[in-house]
């Protein structure tokens, strides 16, 4: 197979959730967020099932000003953490795990030892 055509596996990529929460998704006017939810669990479970990795992003939930993640979103992904960019940016890159380092997502050089 050539190299234009091949698919991508699951150490390619990464399936990056962002601010998938209740204050969020109520700015969202065209779409039912019952239905935005649903569809952000089911590429969730499907990347859980094909071994991607998955990033879940927040934001404002430390300074108290957001919500967390929609809890139907939450259930269906209980191992994966949450990194809340209320912080600067080094504080969101010393709560990614090694695996965000592996995926590709961070820099290793950039992950911070607690």
């Amino acid at each position: 197979m050539s190299e234009k055509t091949r698919l991508w596996d699951a150490s390619e990529c990464a399936l990056v959730l962002i601010d998938y929460q209740d204050s969020v998704l109520g700015t969202v006017f065209e779409q039912d967020r019952r239905v935005i939810a649903l569809n952000a669990r089911t590429l969730a479970k499907a990347a859980l099932d094909f071994k991607i990795p998955v990033v879940l992003s927040t934001v404002g939930v430390e300074m108290g000003v957001n919500g967390p993640t929609v809890p139907s979103l939450r259930t269906a992904l209980p191992n994966v953490k949450e990194i809340d960019r209320s912080n600067e940016e080094l504080a969101a890159l010393k709560q990614a795990p090694e695996s965000y380092a592996q995926a590709g997502l961070v820099r290793r050089e950039e992950t911070v030892d607690e």
